[in-house]
């Protein structure tokens, strides 16, 4: 038990001695040549500064275990939260992958949720069997904008075959979302995934506030249809499961990491 609490503390137990060491040094001089008198003013200057040393030293030696002991809590309460957001973005990400899976998606399609704050969507998981498509990316984008945007305000929406980007020819791409849905050319230009089919679904919490958007994705002009996607999320039950998963999962929202660029 003293060994731990000398390992723990060893600086302020050296610095006692330190201090006491180069104090005494005139004294034990003056010792050895028979000239020193403890009640002369340097012994009175010498006591009262020693006794001073030690005791200040002392309270903080006997503070630093409370002190240590707030640290280690308030790491391990960082710590445990941290844990706890990854293990719920896990659960989260498992449950896209379910939905991927009743829809048979393939390489070419993702699905991706957003949350709504502050008059924006942050992304806050994504899944795809492809995985350059899987990657969260760090995006934000405003509600009044895109196919998020209209899910947003009418509840869904649905786009198919849009123009194909050829390698770097993507002008009529970045033309239809600019003049269509409201999104700047330079923002369109970048998405990580220029797809062609789009689906999206407004989904509301646990106390009927919309506040997620689920959105579909496809590279190909006709990756899904609507039909198949109604079936699923206006099924009360399936979108009833997915709000209690979020209310749940709270902790994942976007105050804890909020992305820095626009753009899917």
């Amino acid at each position: 038990m003293v060994w731990l609490y000398i390992r723990n503390y060893w600086t302020n137990v050296l610095s006692i001695f330190s201090a006491l060491g180069l104090g005494s040094v005139s004294v034990l001089e003056s010792w050895d040549q028979g000239t020193w008198v403890w009640g002369s003013p340097y012994g009175i200057i010498f006591i009262v500064s020693a006794l001073g040393s030690l005791f200040g030293q002392g309270v903080q030696l006997l503070d630093s275990p409370g002190k240590r002991s707030l640290q280690l809590e308030f790491e391990r309460a960082v710590s445990s939260l941290a844990e706890r957001r990854e293990s719920d973005l896990v659960i989260l990400k498992n449950e896209l992958m379910l939905l991927s899976e009743m829809l048979e998606f393939g390489s070419e399609e993702r699905i991706s949720l957003y949350a709504h704050q502050n008059q924006k969507f942050v992304m806050i998981s994504r899944y795809s069997k492809n995985p350059e498509y899987d990657k969260r990316g760090r995006g934000i984008q405003n509600e009044d904008q895109g196919i998020i945007g209209k899910a947003w305000r009418d509840g869904q929406a649905f786009v198919y075959d849009l123009p194909e980007c050829n390698g770097n020819d993507d002008f009529e791409y970045l033309r239809v979302m600019e003049i269509n849905w409201g999104i700047d050319r330079s923002i369109a230009r970048k998405f990580s995934m220029k797809s062609r089919t789009f689906g999206a679904y407004s989904i509301e919490n646990t106390q009927g506030i919309r506040s997620f958007v689920l959105v579909f994705e496809s590279m190909d002009p006709v990756g899904f249809l609507q039909e198949d996607l109604d079936n699923l999320m206006q099924d009360s039950k399936e979108r009833r499961r997915i709000s209690l998963l979020l209310d749940h999962l709270k902790n994942v929202t976007p105050e804890l990491d909020i992305p820095l660029n626009e753009g899917m």
